[in-house]
């Protein structure tokens, strides 16, 4: 009792900034909205008197009948600043307010001209009545820097499904947020391939609706959409979450494996290939076409424990050291003659 005193001080700007009181309530996500309190307590009876500590505390709410409000700036001379605050209502390079009953304080800084640049500012605690202050206090905060201007534009979206079968469709939600409004153009690249399947423009509503789209070819993709608002600024993301699909259910994906000379390295998309969406068991593979055999797939092993060893699968055989092809590796395929193997997914 009190609370904690935290000073903020302005220690750096690139452009003309000043510190005031912010209305605990007035904070979203922990003040008050809709009639609703997101936090307890928002004012706090605060009993300066000589009879409590001879050096009497910054807000006294016996003499002027009013609880302390969090957090109205004290209008200190500040003693870390080294400010002083004539007229008092002055806004200045630093306000003092009190912490609320969760040790959290705040400040609003002020930017009158709302132009591009940056404030530095610092929170100091410090315990008012301690006999202890070097043990207690003060302690200061490290800088906190706060950037003026519009806010960068961030393209984002979000999928409803990132697994689905061939076929399958996938809605995707713009979610793109910064820049200068109103946005213009919206340009999305279902597959990553470089040309735009769609693209949006008109007004923003229509820009920043959801978009729909249909895998007809298993395989994974990722998704990129590319932005552009009014300045005209461009800006994309490519999602890193991939869109898998499939193969109709009980299938797994197909690899094309010709014969006449060639090494058949797999995966390898550009050849029949597809890539792996998740790791398969060796036994549960299969072929196509007639009287055609798998012979063998085999692993080199490139790093780590057996490094430059090979690792095997033949079908039949008792002894395989290869038990399953995993994502992100690279197998040799042996055939008996031109066929398709159908690895499980």
């Amino acid at each position: 009792m009190p609370p904690i005193l935290v000073i903020w001080y302005i220690v750096a700007e690139t452009v003309p900034g000043a510190l005031s009181g912010l209305d605990k309530g007035n904070l979203e996500g922990y003040g008050v909205k809709s009639s609703v309190y997101q936090s307890p307590f928002y004012r706090v009876e605060i009993p300066s008197s000589p009879y409590i500590s001879p050096l009497g505390y910054n807000w006294d709410s016996w003499s002027i009948n009013s609880p302390y409000d969090y957090w109205w700036d004290l209008k200190l001379d500040s003693i870390i600043a080294n400010t002083h605050e004539d007229p008092k209502n002055l806004d200045v390079k630093d306000a003092e307010v009190y912490c609320d009953n969760h040790g959290i304080a705040g400040v609003l800084i002020n930017n009158v001209d709302k132009i591009d640049g940056t404030v530095t500012v610092t929170a100091t605690a410090e315990f008012p009545n301690s006999l202890l202050k070097g043990k207690y206090g003060p302690r200061t905060s490290e800088e906190i820097t706060a950037k003026w201007g519009i806010v960068e534009m961030n393209p984002h979206f979000v999928a409803d499904k990132i697994e689905i079968p061939v076929g399958g469709t996938v809605t995707f939600t713009n979610l793109t947020t910064g820049g200068q409004h109103p946005y213009t153009k919206a340009e999305w690249d279902f597959d990553a391939n470089g040309i735009f399947d769609k693209t949006i423009t008109g007004t923003e509503a229509n820009v920043m609706q959801s978009v729909t789209y249909t895998y007809n070819t298993q395989g994974i993709y990722t998704v990129k959409l590319q932005m552009t608002d009014s300045v005209p600024t461009t800006r994309y993301e490519e999602r890193l979450v991939y869109i898998k699909v499939g193969p109709p259910e009980g299938i797994g994906i197909n690899w094309n494996c010709p014969i006449g000379g060639q090494t058949l390295i797999a995966p390898n998309p550009g050849a029949g290939r597809p890539i792996l969406a998740e790791a398969a068991p060796c036994s549960g593979i299969t072929v196509k076409d007639g009287a055609a055999q798998l012979w063998g797939i085999y692993y080199l092993v490139e790093t780590g424990p057996g490094a430059g060893t090979w690792l095997y699968y033949i079908p039949g055989f008792a002894s395989n050291t290869l038990t399953q092809l995993v994502p992100g590796k690279y197998y040799y395929v042996v055939v008996s003659t031109a066929c398709t193997v159908v690895i499980p997914q």
